[in-house]
């Protein structure tokens, strides 16, 4: 009977086995990805390729005004975005009679993918041709990569009409994949959008809400302590500095912003949405808080050149240390910052230092240096420690970012300052020569140095005794009442 049932056991966990085998199999093999042309979908045998383009139009017969090309092209080997994009621009040069650019090659984004954006004229057997073209990296659904180029055209003697630039840069901004892309995404939070002529600038409030919070802080002080002395006067320098840096964080925030100019200049032949764009160190901005000279554009992309000059980006300086805050709604660019031109802080840092120093010599007259030192050492991790997570959580910059640091740098200042306080009260630090633990520093329990004081009395005291009982008795000679402390 035991044998039956074993049997039966094996058998059953063998044909589990072989089901689990067969579904691994199953799952192994991938399922083909769908093929699509327009209302129909079916499975594309490999080797059969792809040579069709969608065209739209705005007429049934004869030429349209504007039409709207999407074409993709297989990819050979590991080609990447940027080497494609010169290939074309090659191309164009060699196919296109009377080759004009309206706008150099820009990093984009499209569908979510990185792509490149480049507008240009041309002529057609005399007919003036105005094209503007999007292109990014897709792959097929045999994971083939392809090139994917969406060409919208004006046959308008005058170029492209913002009626047709607008239902073109529709079909561009709803443009979605139908499957999650293997080339890397460039979200528009990477990117910035293109600077231009008249686009405007705005500094922050830090040097007002400094010099308001430093006014403050110290009048403050001074009601409040009221009388004289060195202690006073530390008081109120305290109050101020901490007043001082209080108020630039708050002048500092996004709220306090305010416009303060605008791009005066521009580039001669390179045009965003039909203004001129912006270069670092080629062109500058009228500031209203230096109203005496322009200020140069400071800051530009890394690796995006207008006429050989860093293109200007939202964000980007200007030599005050004013930042550009409106751009181009469609034109984005990427890449690190180069800053071609030495900016002047908005808060100048002889003030900052300054300040710092009252602050800091304050406290040093107020409380123990080692409260002092280990509060400025958990201030300074406490902040860095916020600024990185602010970063994270909100942003590189933003208000967000500026909070945590502070708060994180009064935490960690307060914790120090705990800690200091507690290290005080039970050590000294003594300087000594040089060879002692620490260098020339030494650190004992503030109850050890009480008994070994003690200690040293009690010693001299019995030396003392020692030397009363020695002395020789005599009658010429006797020692009365002798007392030694």
């Amino acid at each position: 009977m035991f044998d039956r049932i074993s049997e039966a056991r094996i058998r059953e966990e063998k044909r589990l086995e072989e089901e689990r085998l067969a579904q691994a199999i199953v799952d192994a093999i991938p399922v083909p990805e769908r093929f699509h042309t327009n209302e129909l979908s079916f499975i594309r045998p490999l080797g059969f390729k792809d040579k069709t383009f969608h065209v739209f139009t705005l007429t049934d017969v004869g030429p349209s005004p504007l039409s709207v090309v999407i074409g993709r092209t297989s990819i050979e080997g590991d080609k990447d975005l940027e080497y494609l994009s010169q290939l074309l621009l090659a191309d164009l040069k060699k196919a296109l009679s009377h080759l004009e650019w309206v706008e150099p090659l820009f990093p984009v984004e499209v569908a979510g993918v990185e792509g490149r954006r480049v507008e240009f004229k041309w002529r057609q057997q005399g007919t003036p041709v105005h094209q503007l073209q999007f292109i990014f990296l897709h792959y097929d659904e045999h994971r083939h990569p392809v090139l994917m180029q969406i060409t919208g055209t004006s046959n308008h003697s005058g170029g492209m009409t913002a009626e047709e630039k607008a239902a073109f840069h529709l079909l561009v901004e709803t443009l979605e994949l139908r499957f999650y892309s293997k080339f890397r995404s460039v979200g528009r939070s990477e990117m910035s959008a293109a600077a231009r002529l008249n686009d405007p600038i705005e500094h922050t409030g830090s040097l007002t809400g400094l010099l308001a919070g430093l006014a403050i802080g110290a009048i403050g002080a001074a009601l409040v302590v009221g009388t004289g002395g060195l202690a006073a006067v530390a008081i109120v320098g305290a109050f101020a500095a901490t007043g001082a840096g209080v108020g630039q964080l708050i002048g500092s925030l996004s709220c306090c912003n305010h416009q303060t100019g605008q791009i005066l200049s521009g580039s001669s032949n390179v045009y965003i949405n039909g203004e001129p764009a912006a270069r670092a160190h080629a062109d500058q901005a009228k500031c209203d808080e230096h109203s005496s000279t322009p200020q140069v554009i400071a800051q530009g992309s890394s690796n995006v050149y207008i006429n050989g000059h860093p293109a200007a980006r939202v964000g980007d300086c200007t030599a005050c240390d004013a930042k550009i805050v409106v751009g181009s709604s469609s034109v984005f660019i990427g890449g690190g910052t180069e800053t071609t031109d030495p900016i002047n802080p908005e808060v100048p840092e002889l003030l900052t230092r300054g300040i710092l120093l009252v602050g800091l010599a304050s406290a040093f007259v107020l409380v123990s240096p080692v409260i002092v030192i280990a509060g400025l050492v958990g201030g300074i991790a406490g902040g860095t420690v916020g600024s990185l997570g602010g970063a994270q959580l909100f942003g590189e910059g933003t208000d967000g970012q500026k909070l945590m640091a502070f708060g994180g740098a009064l935490l960690g200042g307060g914790l120090g300052a705990k800690g200091g306080k507690w290290f005080d009260t039970r050590y000294d630090i003594k300087v000594q020569d040089v060879g002692s633990n620490l260098g020339n520093l030494k650190i004992t329990p503030k109850g050890a140095t009480k008994v070994s004081n003690i200690a040293e009395s009690e010693a001299a005291l019995g030396r003392a005794s020692q030397a009363r009982a020695d002395l020789p008795q005599s009658k010429e000679l006797k020692v009365k009442n002798c007392f030694i402390q």
